[in-house]
């Protein structure tokens, strides 16, 4: 009489593990709808269709600076921050539903265009200001920020604007607008052009340039952080700093002015301002908004 006994809490023992991982499964498959509505909920439904290419690689892959904060840096633990990360994050969120389906590739004011038009990239969003030289090679999105040149001197220079640079040795970024304003500011001033805004402080203290004439966003960052530093003058030379894609690409192109659009409407623009300039003297003109 024992044995029947002993197989029949076998059977039910043996149900009631069936039961529970039912119960389990169950419980798994009912928390993905969830998770895909809430990743739904981040793409916006009045965006138009993604590019087939783009939306076939299922991230997107983009050009961006690592050395110039605060568009563009890496933090302490090998990240890619910034004011351009924040905004390319979104774009992420936008097509894919997922701020992370995001390939980062490093590029510098020197490489940038050619990596796009090479297609080592498919889209650039590094602090690249969109002027009649570059719209030649590439298509610009609809301004992302706004920015002017200012420069940047030692505590103790002399100097104090624009006019006091002529004849003299002045740091600039190789490839970069500010050395084409600067040439158009003051002809007579010989530049000395870098690649990495840290070569470009160094050179400045070691005497190598009287001045360094950049972005003032990022000059703004640099004396609050220095006080070896100040910036003299007035601003020069407005800009507007946008994405590019490559030339023709334009079903690339309205997707990106689209979620640029979308993103003004959140005021996330201008959320990233706050937080990566907060010593910015002024709101950007050409900062999108609602």
């Amino acid at each position: 009489m024992r044995k029947p006994f002993f197989v029949l809490n076998l059977i039910v023992i043996f149900a009631f593990l069936i039961l529970t991982a039912c119960g389990s499964n169950s419980e798994s498959t009912s928390s993905s709808p969830s998770d895909k509505s809430s990743s739904a909920d981040s793409k916006p439904s009045n965006l138009p269709a993604l590019p087939d290419d783009i939306k076939k690689k299922g991230k997107l892959v983009i050009g961006v600076k690592v050395d110039f904060p605060p568009f563009g840096s890496m933090d302490a633990s090998g990240k890619n921050v910034g004011y351009d990360i924040d905004f390319a994050k979104k774009l992420a969120e936008y097509a894919f539903g997922d701020a992370n389906a995001v390939e980062f590739v490093p590029v510098t004011s020197d490489n940038r265009i050619p990596f796009l038009n090479s297609k080592k990239v498919d889209l650039l969003i590094a602090s690249l200001a969109a002027t009649e030289e570059r719209k030649k090679v590439v298509d610009f999105t609809d301004p992302y920020f706004g920015t002017s040149n200012l420069t940047l001197v030692k505590k103790d220079s002399n100097i104090k604007e624009l006019k006091d640079l002529e004849g003299k040795t002045v740091i600039t970024l190789k490839g970069s607008t500010e050395a084409l304003a600067l040439q158009k500011a003051v002809p007579s001033a010989q530049q000395l052009q870098l690649t990495t805004l840290a070569e470009q402080l160094q050179a400045l203290k070691d005497d190598r340039g009287v001045a360094i004439v950049k972005d003032e966003s990022v000059l703004y960052k640099i004396v609050d952080q220095d006080s070896s530093y100040k910036i003299v003058g007035e601003p020069f030379e407005p800009m507007a700093i946008a994405a590019a894609v490559r030339k023709g690409d334009t079903e690339y192109l309205n997707w990106l002015n689209a979620a640029i659009k979308e993103v003004s409407s959140q005021d996330l623009f201008y959320k990233w301002f706050k937080n990566w300039f907060p010593e910015f003297k002024n709101t950007p003109q050409l900062l999108p908004r609602p």
